[in-house]
């Protein structure tokens, strides 16, 4: 976990082991997260009523960190599985898809490296499961839309972090 070559807490590179853990393969889309709104009746997140960022197959954005654990309480409560927003490590570990040593999922190529980079998100994020997905099924990690994760934030987390299942920093 962690990278030596990017900002400064990233680092160490240090060696995570983690119990199994499951991930939608895509993000949330608008479609997904508008059923939510509709049966809690909170008001949508901003940018909701934009056309560049309200199509239903586009991931939704601007969804505070505490909407997106609601919306996994909700999903939970809906489906009688267990839904969470992962943790950073788990985060991490999904989307190197197996790749070790890497600077990004595809590789160490530069993201402007990434087919049609200058024309892409134009208008907006693109419909989920556009690209091609990495080794673990799992599309559009490190691209298209930022993503939470469960961990508060930590500058110094990565020094002291424990090496099994780490849930990063108690608090803020």
């Amino acid at each position: 976990m962690g990278s030596d070559v990017g900002q400064t807490v990233e680092s160490p590179v240090h060696r995570v082991w983690l119990d199994s853990f499951a991930m939608a393969a895509t993000q949330v889309t608008v479609e997904e997260y508008a059923r939510f709104l509709d049966a809690i009746g909170n008001a949508p997140p901003p940018y909701w009523n934009d056309p560049h960022f309200s199509r239903p197959r586009q991931p939704a954005v601007a969804v505070s960190w505490f909407d997106a654990v609601a919306y996994c309480a909700w999903l939970s409560s809906m489906t009688g599985s267990h839904y969470r927003l992962p943790t950073e490590a788990e985060w991490e570990r999904a989307a190197r898809g197996g790749a070790e040593r890497m600077s990004f999922p595809w590789g160490n190529d530069p993201p402007i490296s990434r087919p049609g980079y200058y024309t892409r998100w134009k208008t907006g994020p693109e419909p989920v499961g556009q690209s091609k997905p990495n080794a673990y099924g799992l599309f559009d990690m490190c691209e298209n839309v930022h993503e939470w994760c469960s961990d508060w934030y930590a500058a110094d987390y990565y020094a002291i972090s424990p090496d099994q299942n780490p849930q990063g920093p108690e608090s803020q």
